[in-house]
């Protein structure tokens, strides 16, 4: 694979996840990634992609294109043509996913250097960036040339957060190939720790029957690693699945030791569309044991399935406040539900009283309404040059016609599986919902685990 002469135009961006996710504020420096992951979500976007070309695997066909690094650098610095990217998120330094689509230090990466480039402004300006990655490229030569820099340990701007999904160096390396095994993580997240970074483990996505393996050991070896806190996602499965797809499947079944496309069709509400999520009663068994394991280390875990969005779990509050750290680093998105359901579950443990959320409640969030900005809907679409014109149509306007749209597998209610309930609707004729606790919570506080 070479170097395309031609830019990728998709970064940095808006998420099409902003509804959700407090992170919106994305960047990829390539529009592909040399991983290749058995389970990649990535790699399934884009071969059901008709704008992508990729065969049936999902594995992009044409060169890989980097972006435009003199562009990208213009942007940060406000020189030039600017718009809504540079006044909403950029100059009020929010804080930038670098890792969403594709690994920021992947093979690609070693080959070409862009990210390097970008690394070194990036530091150079002391913007505030959170590197989601399954590499240790960054603890090698140049890159750690850069990061073990006194100065640039001191500016406290940047936070690593390793994706992992096993315990076992076998087990990763035949789920994750192309991608240095679970150990090899640990290395590198421990030699950033040591330098005085921020680091913090994504296991994700947990793989039932695979992550659960030695769990109170992975937490343990995650924490002596220096790891602040565990977020988690349970894995998931896409019904579309085009042939080459059900071949991934089919591999990651003789891993798993079943056949599970079977397992997610069986087990998985069809509320919720076509990409298949787990039941939560089943998926709570399994979190329970990572809770009692983040419980004995002291270890913050949170969660960002839509089953387990609400719940949060402290941990060693002194050692897991980002705050104190760099408070840049926890400026996140408010707009995002996500942020919400952990505001209403935390009130109504605190409180005992019922807890409301209404369309008032978002708007009011952010003191910047970036949402109102057609330039910011849907830009992975625009990226790919399709025929969009529809410029009626905002990040709000979708986000509110999401919210009182009950049929939508991404409205409130079925998105979280009735952790938020309709109760009636406000002046203006948009839903109000209230949050219900559900059992596993209500049974782990019985129990006194939380």
């Amino acid at each position: 694979m070479k170097l395309s002469d031609k830019y990728y135009g998709g970064a940095p961006r808006v998420t099409s996840e902003y509804m959700d996710v407090t992170m919106p504020f994305a960047f990829d420096q390539y529009n592909n990634c040399a991983h290749n992951c058995l389970y990649c979500f990535a790699f399934i976007q884009r071969a059901l992609n008709p704008c992508v070309k990729t065969n049936d695997y999902g594995v992009v066909l044409t060169n890989v294109k980097a972006v435009n690094v003199k562009k990208i650098k213009n942007l940060f610095l406000g020189k030039g043509k600017t718009d809504g990217m540079y006044k909403i998120f950029i100059k009020r330094k929010f804080l930038m996913h670098w890792g969403c689509l594709n690994d920021p230090f992947c093979p690609y990466e070693k080959r070409f250097g862009i990210g390097l480039k970008l690394i070194k402004f990036f530091a150079k300006i002391q913007y505030p960036i959170v590197f989601q990655t399954k590499g240790n490229l960054m603890v090698q030569g140049e890159y750690w040339d850069v990061f073990k820099r006194k100065d640039v340990r001191d500016a406290k701007n940047f936070h690593f957060q390793f994706s992992m999904t096993m315990n076992s160096d076998e087990l990763s390396r035949k789920m994750e190939k192309g991608v240095v095994p679970t150990s090899e993580r640990f290395k590198a997240m421990k030699k950033l720790s040591d330098a005085g970074y921020w680091v913090s483990m994504r296991l994700s996505p947990y793989l039932i029957g695979l992550s659960c393996i030695d769990i109170e050991d992975f937490v343990r070896r995650a924490k002596e690693a220096g790891c602040r806190s565990i977020s988690t996602r349970f894995g998931c499965v896409q019904r579309k699945a085009t042939p080459g797809i059900r071949k991934r499947y089919e591999q990651m079944s003789d891993i798993y030791g079943y056949d599970i496309y079977d397992y997610f069709v069986k087990l998985s509400p069809t509320s919720r569309g076509t990409y298949l999520r787990l039941n939560r009663d089943l998926k709570a068994r399994y979190f329970k044991r990572l809770l009692k394991a983040c419980i004995k280390y002291k270890m913050e875990l949170t969660s960002y399935d839509p089953d387990f969005r609400a719940f949060k779990y402290e941990g060693d509050k002194e050692y897991s406040d980002q705050t104190k750290y760099n408070p840049l680093l926890a400026h996140h998105n408010h707009f995002a539900l996500s942020f919400h359901m952990k505001r209403l579950r935390n009130q109504y443990w605190k409180t005992g009283q019922q807890q409301i959320l209404t369309w008032d409640d978002i708007l009011k969030s952010e003191e910047y309404n970036w949402m109102r900005d057609f330039n910011f809907y849907h830009q992975s679409l625009r990226r790919f040059r399709t025929d969009y014109k529809q410029k009626t149509i905002t990040p709000e306007s979708e986000y509110q016609s999401t919210w009182n749209n009950l049929r939508s597998s991404k409205n409130p209610y079925l998105f979280f599986q009735g952790e938020l309930e309709p109760i009636g609707l406000d002046n203006n004729k948009n839903i109000i919902y209230k949050y219900v606790p559900q059992q596993y919570d209500i049974d782990w506080h019985k129990e006194g685990l939380i």
